[in-house]
């Protein structure tokens, strides 16, 4: 019996990354009672040998080939094949620790809503290894509750409930608008397993991540405007948050700042951009 399904979705051509967490999948004890269910846009036919020959006689991991679609349709059609009642969405570049079922396997039916725990790793460089340390700020402190990928462990029933993940969203900010939905359906707290763990391997450049954080930004804005009550109060509870805690040293203070200051730049772009859209629906 599949007790746990995970779902992973990439748009690159030649996902190296995503051949790493195969591998750690098949070494994942436990991982007969699981599968792993991987949605690919157009990948080249080498890459496709490739990848047929690290799944080779493992029935339970299984790739699909889809049109350039977004990445919260792509998850919506990892939820439609997933056997099991829980499912876990995934990074591509994420390696999953051996031991991460185990520590899991005993809160599957007693909780809708989980979260395993992130370790972000870190290129040997200034900037990674501060955006190494404000992924993790954001994980243990200002996203803790949230409703947050990857290693979000979360029910089928009650994701296609709140209407999944391509309802109303942005790839760029999916989960933010993921957790607003499902907060009209439930306010249950998620349930923290800091075992479950998950390795996420650093951005390819910085350029890469503050396109990132300027997505988070322009998602928040779109967030905004499918609120009903707006004001300037629900301006500022939807704007970036400063992710700084006191005790890391005046470099990150200078790092959060700059993160800040481009989250704020894709928020006001994002006010402005999607307060003429005639396709927010509230739901």
């Amino acid at each position: 019996m599949v007790k746990l399904s995970f779902v992973v979705t990439s748009i690159e051509e030649h996902n190296e990354y995503l051949l790493n967490l195969i591998e750690s999948f098949v070494n994942m004890t436990g991982n007969e009672q699981s599968e792993l269910n991987i949605i690919l846009s157009k990948i080249s036919t080498d890459y496709e040998e490739n990848l047929k020959i690290r799944i080779d006689k493992h029935n339970n991991i299984n790739y699909f080939l889809t049109e350039s679609l977004s990445r919260g349709i792509k998850k919506d059609i990892g939820i439609s094949i997933c056997k099991a009642e829980k499912i876990c969405f995934i990074d591509s570049d994420c390696i999953l620790d051996k031991d991460y079922f185990v520590n899991l396997k005993d809160y599957l039916q007693s909780f809708r809503l989980i979260r395993g725990k992130n370790i972000f790793l870190s290129r040997n460089n200034w900037f990674s290894k501060k955006n190494s340390d404000f992924r993790t700020i954001c994980e243990e402190v200002f996203a803790r509750d949230i409703i947050f990928t990857p290693n979000l462990i979360i029910d089928k029933h009650l994701l296609n409930d709140a209407g999944g993940w391509s309802l109303d969203n942005l790839d760029s900010d999916d989960d933010f608008i993921l957790n607003q939905r499902i907060r009209r359906v439930t306010q249950e707290n998620i349930f923290h397993v800091d075992d479950a763990l998950l390795y996420n391997q650093p951005d390819s450049n910085s350029l890469k991540s503050i396109k990132t954080w300027y997505g988070y930004g322009e998602g928040h804005g779109f967030a905004y405007w499918r609120e009903s009550k707006r004001g300037l109060s629900t301006l500022f509870q939807y704007s970036p948050d400063f992710v700084y805690v006191k005790h890391y040293p005046i470099d990150y203070f200078i790092f959060a700042l700059f993160q800040l200051l481009v989250g704020l730049v894709g928020y006001t772009h994002g006010i402005i951009k999607y307060s003429k859209s005639n396709k927010l629906k509230k739901k």
